[in-house]
């Protein structure tokens, strides 16, 4: 958004009313363990860092389409032993018209959050396949990074 004077609340309080989700689908995924020790010292001081971005990439025929990014990284010291990267398509049944720049700010703010179950998730189950304890990722709040 440009400016807190541009920005209409209830415009964008319409468009959260008028747009449904309609599918996450995981599109790319890949990790790596670097055969660390993962005892229970090293499990309980890792580092752990995650990052994200959205881009909308795509509207037409009443949906948009977002393309969510994460990226986890794990450090025990200055060492980062494990890394979880995934991709997701996100998709939405948009009901009404909307402005490229309140449609951005949705994805900003919205995206991040209909996603954010589903990889941390992946986390877990990952993590558990790599015989490492199996890593619990908290709620969204204070972890995320632009």
């Amino acid at each position: 958004m440009r400016s807190n004077e541009d920005f209409d609340i209830k415009k964008y309080n319409n468009l959260v009313k008028n747009i449904d989700l309609l599918d996450i689908k995981l599109r790319s995924v890949n990790c790596k363990n670097d055969d660390a020790i993962f005892d229970d010292k090293v499990f309980q001081k890792l580092n752990i860092k995650v990052n994200g971005n959205v881009e909308t990439v795509s509207k037409s025929d009443g949906t948009i389409n977002y393309k969510k990014k994460f990226s986890l990284k794990a450090k025990f010291g200055n060492k980062i032993i494990l890394n979880i990267n995934a991709v997701y398509d996100v998709i939405y049944l948009l009901e009404i018209e909307a402005s490229e720049e309140y449609l951005k700010y949705f994805g900003e703010r919205n995206v991040p959050i209909n996603v954010w179950p589903f990889f941390r998730e992946l986390c877990y189950s990952i993590t558990s396949r790599m015989g490492i304890p199996p890593l619990t990722l908290p709620v969204i709040r204070g972890l995320m990074k632009k």
